[in-house]
């Protein structure tokens, strides 16, 4: 099993680096995007054998356009290095839940999924106004911004973005940024992102695109029948903007099934990796060390939401 992971990181250069010597089976590969606004010399520890950092680095901001700038600069570079038979998408503050052998072996035996959160914009937490509502973004010119800063002090309502012309009877979807993709979904994505930018530039204006390029273009191409749900597990409280820290007790949590979460919304399946974790935090990622190498591929069955958190 070839295996390309990229690495979306702007901190935490001790725990990638836990996670890189984690996933090094020997034949993986791993493409790291740091972000532009990122001490490079911070990261300097990471520069081994089957590493590859971006040629280009981006100044990723949150929930701008530049987050889908990264991904795709991350999947161009491994695709060129590649063909790898599978591209898994995670993030620096991420940490795998097995080891490498056996993360190769599940996903030598789900070859041709496409693993990736994806629904139909309209379902519930990923509403239509994500696209609809005009978002200003970082490539915006400044008078543009200060118009919009002041149409909005006023109190004016932004009539909504008409998405007919650009998406041009393609059905819009959202999900989750993390995934693990084929080389065929990853060459799906770099040849819509080169024939059909009007998606691209339309998105820019959007509420989170990097929760929506992708799975837009993936859940209107002939792999759509081949999207489950993705392999990361992220921990939400209602009413709170970001995910928890993944801690010793929640992890106990999940190891016994205690979590479906979002389960109804994408589908049932397991999980291979969790975020988020801080730097320097070692006694869970013992726990979960050891855990995983008492738990083998053959002790599947298991989905997320069952009682067991084997890889199935």
């Amino acid at each position: 099993m070839n295996i390309a992971y990229l690495l979306l990181i702007h901190n935490t250069p001790h725990h990638t680096g836990r996670i890189i010597d984690k996933l090094d089976s020997g034949a993986a590969r791993f493409f790291v995007h740091l972000d532009a606004k990122s001490d490079a010399q911070a990261f300097a520890g990471l520069q081994r054998e089957r590493v590859q950092f971006t040629a280009r680095r981006h100044d990723v901001r949150w929930g701008q356009i530049s987050q889908v700038d990264a991904i795709l600069e991350l999947i161009r570079t491994a695709v060129e290095a590649g063909p790898f038979d599978r591209y898994v998408l995670i993030s620096g503050a991420d940490y795998p839940l097995f080891g490498a052998a056996q993360i190769e072996d599940f996903f030598a035996r789900h070859g041709e999924v496409e693993f990736i959160n994806s629904v139909p914009l309209g379902s519930p937490s990923k509403p239509m106004s994500r696209i609809t509502s005009y978002c200003p973004s970082a490539a915006d010119p400044l008078p543009r911004k200060l118009f919009m800063k002041l149409w909005w002090k006023l109190g004016l309502k932004v009539p909504p973005r008409n998405i007919a012309r650009s998406f041009a009877g393609l059905v819009p979807h959202g999900g989750s940024t993390w995934w693990a993709l084929t080389h065929r979904g990853c060459d799906t994505i770099l040849q819509f992102h080169r024939r059909q930018p009007q998606i691209y530039r339309f998105l820019v204006n959007s509420y989170c695109p990097d929760e929506t390029y992708f799975q837009t273009i993936l859940s209107n191409s002939e792999l759509k029948g081949k999207i489950r749900r993705n392999l990361t597990f992220t921990y939400w409280v209602e009413g709170r903007a970001n995910p928890e820290i993944i801690t010793a007790e929640i992890f106990q949590r999940l190891k016994a099934g205690a979590f479906i979460d979002d389960s109804r919304l994408y589908g049932a399946g397991p999980v291979l990796f969790a975020r988020k974790f801080q730097e320097g935090e070692e006694t869970v990622l013992q726990a979960i060390d050891q855990s995983g190498a008492q738990t083998s591929a053959a002790a599947a069955p298991g989905h997320f939401d069952s009682a067991r958190w084997a890889i199935s």
